[in-house]
């Protein structure tokens, strides 16, 4: 499952690639990210790897937040998602 709440990405003073992003997809689930260049869907999927770390709210992945994993656990967390 992943699910965020509240999530924002700022990228200077007042420049938001996310803002206040609410999200829900079921574990088994298919979804497409659609929408026109610099929308945020880079961005989200950035967040999600834990490749950027958001500037607001929160992303739950699998039941854990990845933002709040040590730099040890990271790795990790990355393989686990690519064999999911």
């Amino acid at each position: 499952m992943i699910e965020t709440q509240s999530l924002a990405k700022t990228y200077g003073l007042g420049m938001y690639a996310l803002r206040d992003l609410k999200l829900k997809i079921d574990k088994g689930e298919f979804a497409f990210l659609t929408g026109p260049s610099g929308a945020g869907k880079s961005t989200l999927l950035r967040l999600l790897l834990l490749q950027e770390r958001p500037s607001g709210g929160e992303a739950i992945v699998g039941g854990r937040n990845p933002s709040k994993l040590t730099r040890d656990e990271v790795q990790a967390y990355r393989i686990c998602r690519s064999k999911s």
